[in-house]
């Protein structure tokens, strides 16, 4: 069996920074001000490698929302621009012709859509048995996102479409 590879991505990252403006420019309901000062809550936290809960702080800070919304838009973010970012340094460092591994965080709050890829490889864009491409596919409804925590490993192919073991 081939040995799945997990980029390693610093949120200080210029990928991870343009995934996360893209991600908060997609936003549906907000005004470019709000649009504006979420990116900016978002990625001072990210530029210095602060913990969800830290941007979640900075969020209450901006927003004067609640803690749970608070942290809902951190981890759903924050992992969404990660998992954006993830794809393009995937892409770059195996070019288009690998596999993706879904990997949930393994505890009893994954969503049951979720716990069923867990492990479950697919070629890059093949969909996963949630109808996903990957965890955080931009336009995948809120219930699949919101608060995933999920991420993909990449795993080479070689010229059969076969893991490189």
């Amino acid at each position: 069996m081939a040995k799945p590879l997990c980029v390693d991505l610093n949120m200080k990252n210029p990928v991870a920074q343009q995934a996360l403006k893209n991600r908060v420019d997609a936003v549906k309901g907000i005004n470019a001000t709000v649009r504006n000062d979420l990116r900016k809550a978002i990625s001072a936290g990210m530029g210095k490698g602060e913990s969800t809960e830290q941007i979640a702080q900075r969020i209450r800070n901006v927003f004067k929302t609640t803690r749970v919304r608070s942290r809902l838009i951190a981890r759903t973010e924050v992992n969404a621009a990660a998992s954006d970012a993830r794809d393009i340094q995937f892409e770059k460092t195996f070019g288009k012709d690998h596999m993706r591994e879904w990997v949930t965080a393994r505890d009893p709050w994954v969503r049951p859509s979720h716990q069923q890829c867990d492990g479950v490889r697919v070629k890059r864009g093949e969909k996963y048995p949630n109808g996903l491409t990957r965890p955080h596919q931009p336009g995948a409804p809120a219930e699949e996102v919101c608060n995933c925590r999920c991420i993909e490993n990449a795993i080479p192919i070689d010229e059969q479409g076969k893991p490189i073991e």
